[in-house]
């Protein structure tokens, strides 16, 4: 006997094994769902180079941690498409997002300090860095492409992940390709 495991809150539907007939609710965690807060651009990801030191034989190896994502904007205004599923009906930031209480739905503009970022775009290994990754970054063209000239001045190419909610106005992309 199947029955069918219902979500209300996130919006999904899914089979059991069983039928639930017994099933409580549980508790939900009583922490509020808060936009995201506005606070400088930081270079965060995953990228990892291993510097081998030959004078050691075992152990855990030098590992820098690196960064190849920039995002301009947190959030989306188009996460309530595909009935709330975000983009294509499964938007992994806006899903990465509930994890953490945040309102995914309200596009929120980060802060562009230069002396900051230089910092760690300076040791940045690799030659581009992504912006579009927890939000889209088509809310607000005119910080991403400012923050695009910005990365350039270190020889870093900025490429843009967005499904273009807004379309740049000729004014805005005038200094930048588009493709």
């Amino acid at each position: 006997m199947t029955g069918q495991l219902t979500l209300t809150r996130f919006g999904y539907t899914g089979p059991t094994l069983g039928a639930l007939t017994d099933y409580i609710e549980p508790e939900v965690n009583k922490r509020p769902w808060e936009p995201y807060k506005r606070q400088a651009i930081k270079v965060t990801g995953t990228i990892k180079s291993v510097k081998t030191d030959t004078t050691r034989d075992w152990g855990r190896r030098e590992i820098r941690k690196g960064g190849n994502h920039l995002d301009t904007v947190h959030g989306c205004s188009g996460s309530e498409a595909n009935l709330g599923r975000g983009c294509l009906g499964d938007c992994y930031a806006k899903e990465a997002s509930r994890r953490f209480h945040k309102l995914f739905d309200i596009p929120v503009s980060m802060i562009l300090k230069e002396k900051p970022l230089g910092r760690q775009l300076d040791p940045l290994i690799g030659d581009c860095v992504r912006n579009g990754v927890i939000g889209d970054p088509s809310t607000d063209w005119p910080l991403g492409i400012k923050t695009m000239h910005f990365t350039d001045q270190y020889d870093i190419t900025t490429i843009f992940l967005t499904r273009f909610w807004r379309i740049p106005t000729d004014y805005e992309s005038a200094p930048c390709y588009l493709v």
